[in-house]
């Protein structure tokens, strides 16, 4: 695969080589992603600086009895996009209901052997083509993110929740026309995780 750094601003291309030390790698105009978990909630969180948002609005994820995805504005009035699972049903989930699937245009979901994993493709307000991927070891969302364009690579980095390796986060640039570039977090949901989740669910 080729990288083609020669069209990506010297700003950002300082920013994705200034990660290290357990720090998660900074993305120009982007808040996060940030995960938390909140009662019996895992929420995924990430704002979008350069644009504004003044309502809220709650999509339901199909395939999930407790899965949401919610738009609204931040503190500041900035875009924030949330993902809200129920960590119990993320757990429990037999990922055999969903079908194989790529990048929503196809690509391969970098790292992953064969390279597609079970997950479902859906649109919403502001961000048509995003995904969420759920196997037995892993947790991924993609989020599109326009102004990628620019970016005609596929570069992945380390992610880390509270200073330890948690999984990956992938920009994801237009190598061609028709591809849709993003954001790819990607996280580890092994046993281990499962079990860690399951140690918190039991303390609340």
């Amino acid at each position: 695969m080729k990288f083609f750094f020669t069209t990506l601003s010297l700003s950002i291309l300082l920013m994705l080589l200034s990660c290290g030390n357990n720090k998660n790698v900074h993305i120009e105009g982007i808040d996060g992603p940030y995960i938390l978990l909140s009662d019996q909630t895992l929420i995924m969180t990430m704002t979008f600086k350069d644009s504004t948002q003044k309502s809220v609005t709650t999509y339901k994820l199909p395939q999930f009895q407790n899965a949401y995805v919610e738009i609204g504005p931040s503190n500041n009035g900035e875009l924030s996009i949330s993902y809200k699972f129920d960590i119990l049903e993320l757990i429990e989930f037999d990922d055999g209901k969903l079908p194989l699937i790529n990048l929503p245009d196809e690509r391969a979901i970098p790292g992953m052997v064969g390279g597609s994993l079970p997950g479902i493709d859906f649109a919403i307000n502001n961000f048509e083509y995003s995904s969420l991927y759920l196997s037995a070891n892993h947790l991924g969302l993609f989020i599109p993110v326009t102004n990628f364009e620019k970016f005609y690579s596929i570069t992945s980095f380390d992610y880390f929740i509270n200073n330890k390796k948690a999984g990956s986060i992938t920009m994801v640039g237009k190598e061609a026309d028709q591809h849709i570039p993003g954001i790819l977090l990607m996280l580890d949901f092994d046993q281990d995780v499962k079990d860690d989740l399951l140690t918190y669910l039991s303390s609340k």
